[in-house]
């Protein structure tokens, strides 16, 4: 069943201290949406759970993971949170390749995409 909320930002969206999970209206979700839709992971992994610990935290190198019906988009993000830390994902419907996904997110969140100072690129 394709679920009603289709795509996904948790990062740092505005002047809020911390990462939360909005949806493509900015709409902030008090903790996360189980009861909006249901994904194959815990919601927490979102924090840095799709990024690897070795890397060095180069902004802007994104990895892409298909965990059951759904693309994540995962990379260290520091435009919002300067943070070491600091990451942003897009989480979106369907099994998307990176080109597509890298589209389909930039379409739905145009105003962080606006905030990047970097380039996106998909780590090979």
């Amino acid at each position: 069943m394709e679920p009603h909320n289709k795509a996904f930002f948790f990062g740092k969206w505005d002047s809020n201290i911390g990462h939360s999970l909005y949806g493509p209206d900015g709409k902030h979700f008090n903790g996360w949406p189980r009861d909006v839709v249901e994904v194959p992971w815990a919601w927490q992994m979102l924090d840095q759970g799709f990024l690897p610990t070795q890397d060095r935290r180069e902004e802007g190198k994104v990895y892409l993971t298909h965990i059951g019906d759904w693309t994540v988009l995962s990379f260290w993000d520091r435009s919002g949170d300067h943070r070491p830390g600091s990451n942003s994902n897009f989480i979106l419907w369907g099994r998307l390749p990176y080109s597509a996904a890298i589209t389909m997110a930039a379409g739905l969140f145009p105003e962080l995409f606006k905030r990047f100072d970097f380039e996106l690129t998909q780590h090979e």
